[in-house]
């Protein structure tokens, strides 16, 4: 099997049942029934998993916010955003463990983890570019960052 996917699998798992990204890999690997040594083939260290764990998440979230996208085009802007509002509340309730470590402040320097740095700023263009098709027909718009924080 894929190690590398059983191990990000089992620290969202004990995320879940935990509420919070507090594991080690000791205990991650115990879950997947392999040596604690095993996750460093994958993961140079507990913070990585965690990215790995919450880049997952950022390409959920993205994949959600674009089908939704796709069944709002044809509606107005307000439309829009109330259908990106939904999408994005939808994620974290059904996700609140994905949502949880996305947002940790463990990896808020996202730059230690180029992989999660670059889910994260893709998922922010997606926002914007919803947030920009809302503001389309208005005069002013706010600042390109406020509307995707």
């Amino acid at each position: 099997g894929n190690l590398r996917e059983a191990l990000v699998e089992a620290a969202l798992a004990l995320v879940e049942e935990r509420g919070s990204p507090e594991f080690t890999l000791r205990e991650v690997a115990r879950r997947v029934g392999v040596t604690h040594a095993a996750p460093q083939r994958h993961f140079e260290d507990r913070a990585a998993l965690v990215a790995a764990v919450a880049e997952e998440g950022f390409h959920g979230l993205r994949a959600h916010v674009e089908s939704v996208a796709g069944l709002a085009k044809a509606r107005d802007p307000a439309a829009r955003l109330h259908a990106l509002g939904v999408a994005y509340v939808q994620f974290a309730v059904r996700n609140p463990a994905h949502f949880r470590v996305m947002f940790t402040a463990e990896l808020a320097d996202k730059s230690r983890h180029p992989s999660l740095q670059a889910a994260s700023r893709a998922m922010v263009m997606c926002l914007s570019r919803f947030v920009d098709c809302g503001f389309a027909t208005r005069r002013s718009r706010p600042p390109p960052g406020t509307c995707a924080r």
